[in-house]
């Protein structure tokens, strides 16, 4: 189960260095590319490295998004998502 804590943006250098460590109990690295990118099945259009830092877990980015106005869902909704 994820505990929410309100909207935490990591920076490249946080990235890094959770990926050097890996993931830990303490912190959930999500991943919202689709699927396809997540798993390295399909290539990155930028060219970068395929598939996704070990221990990240995907959740595409439409789970967090009202269809067909693409908005943001509520805060609640959101925390539905990631338990």
């Amino acid at each position: 189960m994820f505990h929410y804590d309100g909207f935490i943006v990591s920076t490249m250098e946080d990235m890094r260095a959770h990926g050097r460590k890996g993931v830990s109990a303490t912190v959930s690295m999500i991943d919202a590319r689709n699927v396809e990118r997540f798993t390295g099945e399909e290539k990155d259009p930028r060219g970068l490295r395929t598939g996704h830092i070990p221990g990240a877990i995907n959740i595409p980015s439409q789970n967090f998004l009202n269809m067909p106005d693409n908005t943001f869902k509520s805060t609640d909704e959101i925390i539905k998502v990631l338990d």
